[in-house]
């Protein structure tokens, strides 16, 4: 069952990330004017979790699972 879920989250997952994607671009290069280089500047800093999650996961390693729990949990601190 749990498949199934996976397979449909997936799907919609991809989906809306295609959409989001391409009208995003077409937005900043050519409604707001920005170019190839805004395009790219986006691409990129939209991308830089990426990066993130490898220290983030470095960060894990050297401290603990639990500690990087609980300094997640702080993260959110804020937004209360």
């Amino acid at each position: 069952m749990w498949r199934i879920f996976y397979s449909i989250a997936a799907t919609l997952n991809t989906i809306m990330w295609g959409i989001y994607f391409s009208f995003t671009r077409r937005y900043v290069g050519v409604d707001l004017g920005g170019g190839i280089h805004s395009i790219l500047l986006l691409t990129g800093l939209e991308w830089l979790y990426v990066l993130f999650a490898l220290v983030a996961a470095r960060f894990s390693k050297s401290i603990g699972k639990r500690n990087s729990i609980l300094a997640g949990a702080l993260g959110s601190v804020p937004l209360a």
